[in-house]
C-alpha cells in the first residue's frame, strides 16, 4: 500500500487549540485514528505520557444509542460502576452545550442533526480527556448549534483540542493554529 505520511511531525501542547487542514484524502482521519490507536502505524512512533487520555468525537451516532435518552447516551461512554456517580458531570457537559435540563430525558432518535453532534461531544468529554480530537464537527449542524459549538470550544472547554475541517470561518474563530497536511508531511 501507498506511503500516506512522511516525515510527520505534530505536537499537541495543553493550551493547544489547532486546526487540522488538507485536501481530501490527503490522511487527516486516518491521522486521528492513529493518534488514538484505532489504527496501527507502519513504521514512526506515537508519543504521549501514560497519564494523557485522549477522547475522539464520534463522526456518527452508533446505532445502538438511537433508542437512548440524550443523557443515557452520554453517559454510556463511561465505564458502568461510574455511570451513577458521574452522572452529574455529564449533566454540566450538557448543559454547558447549551441543552436544558428539560432535553435529558429526549430520545438521540428525536435531536436534531446538530443536537446530535453536540451530544456526542458531550459523550467524548464525559470520560474527561486530556486532548480531545475531533472530526468535521461542525458538519450538518444548523446555525443555532454551530453557535453553541463556537461558544463551547472558545470560551468553555478546558482541554486542548486538535480540530479537523473545512469551515475557514470556524478554523479562523476556535483555532490558535492551523497545521496543514499536504504531500505527506
Amino acid at each position: 500500500h501507498a506511503c500516506l505520511f512522511d516525515g510527520l511531525n505534530l505536537t499537541i501542547n495543553s493550551n493547544d487549540k489547532i486546526g487540522l487542514v488538507g485536501h481530501n484524502g490527503s490522511g487527516k482521519s486516518t491521522l486521528l485514528s492513529l493518534i488514538t490507536g484505532q489504527l496501527r502505524l507502519d513504521k514512526g512512533e506515537i508519543r504521549k505520557p501514560n497519564h494523557v487520555k485522549i477522547a475522539i468525537v464520534d463522526q456518527f451516532v452508533p446505532k445502538t444509542l438511537q433508542g437512548s435518552t440524550l443523557l443515557d447516551a452520554v453517559i454510556d461512554i463511561l465505564p458502568p460502576d461510574e455511570r451513577l456517580c458521574d452522572r452529574w458531570k455529564a449533566e454540566c457537559q450538557l448543559m454547558a452545550l447549551g441543552f436544558a435540563p428539560s432535553q435529558f430525558e429526549i430520545p438521540v432518535s428525536g435531536l436534531s442533526g446538530g443536537q446530535q453532534n453536540l451530544m456526542l461531544i458531550a459523550r467524548a468529554l464525559a470520560s474527561q480527556p486530556d486532548v480531545l480530537l475531533m472530526d468535521e464537527p461542525g458538519n450538518h449542524m444548523d446555525i443555532a448549534s454551530l453557535e453553541r459549538l463556537k461558544q463551547f470550544l472558545s470560551v468553555d472547554c478546558q482541554c486542548p483540542f486538535l480540530l479537523i475541517s473545512h469551515d475557514q470561518h470556524l478554523l479562523n474563530h476556535l483555532c490558535k493554529k492551523t497545521v496543514f497536511l499536504r504531500d505527506k508531511t
